[in-house]
């Protein structure tokens, strides 16, 4: 049994493989490709819930609708961003921000 190097390709073609009974697959493959299966689709499930979690509290708040209009600042990314800053007190300046993200090179001034 060859199955792509896909998440798509896994969740459509084990179903058909488990469904086949001339395969050769035994018992206990079966089973555990089975349970795998489930998992993944719980899995699936539970981030595409907590996703749209993030999505709502990102609706709710300011701050993160200012960093959700830079390119690449997705929900996922801007809680991050703002669960680790926080504030950004702690910064005199962004230029201190960027080197702490790794943005730019570190300041010996």
């Amino acid at each position: 049994m060859v199955i792509a190097k896909s998440f798509k390709c896994l969740k459509e073609q084990v179903p058909i493989a488990l469904e086949d009974a001339e395969n050769e697959l035994s018992l206990v493959m079966r089973r555990m490709l089975y349970d795998l299966l489930t998992e993944i689709n719980a899995l699936t499930l539970g981030i595409k819930s907590l996703t749209n979690d993030l999505e709502a509290l990102c609706k709710q708040q300011p701050r993160y609708q200012a960093l959700l209009a830079i390119p690449g600042f997705g929900p996922i990314v801007t809680t991050a961003f703002l669960s680790q800053v926080g504030s950004g007190e702690q910064f005199s300046n962004c230029r201190q921000l960027s080197a702490w993200c790794g943005l730019v090179p570190r300041q010996f001034s």
